[in-house]
């Protein structure tokens, strides 16, 4: 608060009382308040009314502290009861526990001469008792330790020192914040591969077994290449980070540090980061280069990468289906009852990948999807889907499968990498659709199958922005929708994807729309229509169901 800024308090008038010198640890020992003379010290004001917000922050504060702590310096945090009860106060400061001071509960409202102030809020004291800054818990946030003594001129000096380090990135300015340095060791001159992660997905991460990989075989044969990771996990706890870690021989940023904050705020986009011997940047966001390359990816530099790149490129120019599903002996997909189909039966098709993992939204897009294969297979035409499974475990990948009418890859099959990277890491729910010729004409044709059902095929660009439009000319401009309500509804064209209000799946292109931004599929507005719907079975009806005029 502006009031606030520059005040200055007597901390023993503040924090003290007639009869009271003292504060408290969270085990009851008392500590002068003429200790703090000399310190910056934060003065914490929570509140019972804001649980969730101080069970974020507190945890947050605690890693500022021990930092602080570590870094030595003359800094003290201090609770202030402020609207709440002896009870609460009790299970807040003593049960948690926390590492800092509190004024002991007496009842009284502690934080009157600091009326207004959102809680939990963090107020910070210079040496000399001036209010440095009343946005504490933004600055922790956002700097951890390093925004200490949290005084403007310290913020300024933070943002400079960002500026410089996203204009030239370098070793030294990305991995030290503050007086100490927890990575870097060893004789430099190294390749360093900073990595942004969950750890608790590191396990099931090909990008982070890639990496293992990459570093055993690196040290195998003497190259210098170290791998530092920067955990994204929100987890206060540090048992997952230990976890997390454990069997590989990385070195890690502290977790919740003044330097993972940094990092994560301004690269956490990029995923991996490579700085080379020299310490400078070399290359960023080539996680995908990692996965699909591997250790064919080292030594990083830019001959390497367009060399790389220059080998996708033709990939794909040459893509047929036997380029993506044909390996050595795997030249096959699943059909029902475990039936092995030769990908030779396939070529000549239309070919539709379907990405899907079990908590995705299989469940809603499933049923859609099946109407129109068995729409677009009754029709004649030259068609068919691989169920490309994203599942961790196979018996999720049983259950799935036995729903579907189609073919699918086998579980744990390694050609599912090569789709992943024909077909650049299609997210789930996806579906990837190959023309007969081999080449790849649509990326998210999940959006064309949800909005016209079979009418969609073959999901060419040819398809989706001239022939639909021609069917959609056959379609009524205007309808009265009924779904929870009546609506009328106008047929319009947008570019951009949407998600219908009827079956919650995302549509694109043409949809019936209202000013209110009520929004259907055409699949779903107009069910009795045959060549998105097949023939029509009308629904019993009910609360939520559809009628058209």
């Amino acid at each position: 608060m502006e009031q606030l800024e520059g005040a200055t308090f007597d901390l023993r008038s503040l924090l003290g009382s007639e009869d009271r010198d003292f504060l408290i640890r969270s085990n009851g020992d008392q500590v002068k308040i003429s200790s703090l003379q000399g310190k910056v010290v934060g003065l914490l004001f929570s509140s019972s009314g804001a649980p969730m917000l101080c069970e974020w922050f507190i945890p947050l504060l605690a890693q500022v502290y021990k930092e602080l702590s570590v870094w030595n310096a003359d800094f003290e945090i201090v609770v202030v009861p402020c609207e709440m009860g002896e009870e609460y106060f009790t299970a807040y400061f003593s049960d948690t526990p926390m590492p800092w001071l509190a004024v002991p509960f007496s009842g009284a409202d502690l934080g009157e001469p600091f009326g207004g102030l959102s809680l939990p809020s963090l107020v910070v004291l210079d040496a000399n008792g001036k209010v440095a800054t009343t946005k504490g818990v933004d600055l922790a946030n956002r700097y951890r330790g390093a925004a200490y003594p949290f005084t403007e001129e310290r913020v300024r000096e933070l943002e400079a020192e960002e500026e410089a380090m996203l204009q030239n990135p370098t070793l030294e300015n990305m991995l030290i914040s503050g007086p100490i340095d927890f990575v870097l060791s060893g004789d430099g001159n190294k390749t360093v591969a900073i990595y942004f992660t969950m750890l608790a997905s590191v396990s099931n991460d090909p990008v982070a077994q890639q990496l293992l990989d990459m570093h055993m075989k690196l040290k195998e044969i003497g190259e210098e290449f170290e791998v530092v990771v920067v955990s994204t996990d929100t987890d206060t706890e540090w048992q997952p980070f230990d976890q997390g870690l454990a069997g590989t021989a990385w070195l890690a940023v502290p977790y919740q540090s003044s330097t993972s904050a940094k990092l994560v705020i301004n690269f956490c986009d990029d995923t991996l980061v490579i700085i080379g011997p020299d310490g400078k940047l070399l290359c960023r966001g080539v996680s995908d280069v990692v996965e699909y390359h591997g250790i064919d990816a080292y030594p990083f530099s830019p001959e390497k990468l367009e060399e790389l790149a220059q080998l996708d490129k033709a990939k794909i120019e040459s893509q047929t289906l036997e380029s993506l599903l044909v390996s050595g002996e795997l030249d096959y997909v699943l059909g029902k009852d475990g039936l092995k189909v030769p990908v030779t039966e396939l070529v000549g098709m239309n070919v539709l990948f379907y990405f899907s993992k079990k908590d995705g939204a299989f469940a809603e897009l499933l049923p859609v999807l099946i109407k129109a294969y068995r729409n677009i297979k009754e029709r004649g035409n030259s068609f068919e889907i691989i169920f490309v499974s994203e599942d961790t475990d196979e018996e999720s990948f049983e259950d799935r499968y036995g729903q579907m009418p189609w073919l699918a890859l086998p579980f744990g099959d390694a050609r599912k990498k090569t789709l992943t990277m024909a077909f650049n890491k299609p997210s789930d729910s996806d579906l990837v659709v190959v023309g007969p010729n081999g080449e790849t004409v649509a990326t998210r044709a999940s959006g064309l199958v949800c909005s016209y059902g079979a009418a969609a095929f073959p999901f060419t660009k040819q398809r989706e922005e001239v022939e639909l439009e021609e069917v959609a000319n056959g379609w009524p401009e205007r309808i009265n929708f009924y779904h929870y309500g009546d609506y009328e509804l106008v047929k319009i064209y947008d570019d951009n994807f949407y998600f219908c209000d009827k079956c919650l799946l995302d549509g694109a292109g043409w949809q019936y729309w209202n000013e209110d931004h009520f929004r259907v599929h055409p699949r779903c507005a107009l069910p009795e229509n045959e060549e998105m719907n097949g023939t029509y079975e009308e629904d019993a009806g009910g609360e939520g169901e559809e009628q058209v005029e």
